[in-house]
């Protein structure tokens, strides 16, 4: 579902623990969903913060790479482990200033 948080299914992926679905849930039927990477701060630096805010999942600090936004198959991701639903505020403004500029 949007906003929902998935562990990273793909191992070697060590710098990208968690991927954040921000797909409309309208789209439930394709059989893809258009992922965000949450890449570790600590290994990411400092970030724009309007584009790339920081969120915190399972006491690692992330970054949501908003311009590394990519659609995956729904087979190829990881087990739900939260929801930043209450931060889709933030999000959508990441988005938002990606795809407009404002």
């Amino acid at each position: 579902m949007q906003f929902d948080v998935h562990r990273n299914a793909d191992a070697n992926s060590k710098h990208v623990p968690y991927l954040l679905d921000v797909q409309s849930d309208l789209l439930s039927g394709v059989p893809t969903r258009i992922v965000v990477p949450l890449v570790r701060a600590a290994v990411y630096g400092k970030a724009e913060s309007r584009l790339c805010p920081l969120f915190e999942i399972e006491g690692v600090k992330l970054i949501m790479l908003t311009t590394d936004i990519a659609g995956v198959e729904k087979s190829e991701i990881g087990v739900r482990v939260g929801s930043l639903a209450d931060r889709r505020d933030e999000i959508r403004d990441a988005l938002d200033f990606a795809f407009q500029g404002f």
